[in-house]
């Protein structure tokens, strides 16, 4: 299997209503991952967030402040699912 050196920390931050989504990820569930999907992530949601993934592995701050919550090493996305959930990745 091939060794990863960078790795991400995903985080629920919120979701509609407070109730957990189709997936029953609920505010709080975390995920690490590297090259690999991580386990229980809805594939959905992970197929959203990996673009992100990749531009964080491949460079040392992404900025885009006009269109998402961006810090360094962090972006928020919303779920495919008409913005259900809000992750976090963060680049550890």
């Amino acid at each position: 299997m091939l060794e990863d050196d960078v790795r991400f920390k995903i985080t629920v931050k919120s979701t509609k209503n407070g109730g957990p989504c189709y997936a029953g990820h609920k505010p709080g569930d975390t995920f690490e991952c590297g090259y690999l999907t991580p386990e229980g992530l809805c594939g959905w949601a992970y197929h959203s967030m990996y673009p992100f993934i990749h531009a964080l592995r491949h460079t040392e701050s992404y900025k885009d402040v006009d269109s998402r919550l961006v810090k360094k090493d962090t972006v928020q996305i919303a779920c495919p699912d008409n913005a259900w959930v809000i992750f976090e990745i963060e680049k550890l």
